[in-house]
């Protein structure tokens, strides 16, 4: 009876067994922890599938007969088109592609000469507005020499 006595005193059992007094586990997870953070098992269980330990109810069934029926669906539906899209020759899908470049080429040409334009009209346009500021002040200069003459000439008769 004394190693009995001994090994409840290494185990600490004294007062383990009212569930009040027991850590709480069940939603900590932290003794199902991997060394890379990740839980195992519970994941799969809490990712919205059923546990395999519950039982399941007849509507839990039904959705889930129904969303696997769409995914089935969905993936039927995906080998459909790819199965399709094997069947179209190689060749015509380079050739297309091709000669959507050389499209988007001759669009970026195009449009660098449209720049282009726009730039030297912007330019014409400054150097014609300098130009008539020049032309402006020229006539408003001989326009002045103009008056003086006329001032003096009346002046001096």
């Amino acid at each position: 009876m004394a190693s009995l006595e001994d090994a409840e005193e290494t185990l600490n059992l004294h007062g383990s067994m009212d569930p009040a007094l027991l850590p709480d586990i069940t939603t900590t997870y932290e003794h199902m922890q991997r060394s890379d953070g990740s839980v195992g098992l519970v994941e799969k269980a809490n990712s919205g599938r059923m546990s395999p330990i519950r039982k399941r109810s007849v509507k839990d069934t039904k959705q889930q007969i129904e969303t696997l029926e769409k995914e089935n669906f969905d993936l039927k539906l995906r080998i459909y088109f790819l199965e399709n899209q094997k069947g179209v020759n190689k060749d015509d899908t380079l050739k297309v592609n091709i000669d959507l470049r050389v499209q988007l080429q001759s669009f970026h040409q195009e449009t660098g000469y449209e720049n282009h334009i726009e730039e030297l009209e912007q330019r014409l346009q400054t150097d014609q507005s300098a130009d008539l500021v020049r032309d402006y002040e020229s006539l408003k200069l001989k326009l002045a020499t103009a008056e003086l003459r006329c001032v003096s000439q009346v002046c001096c008769v």
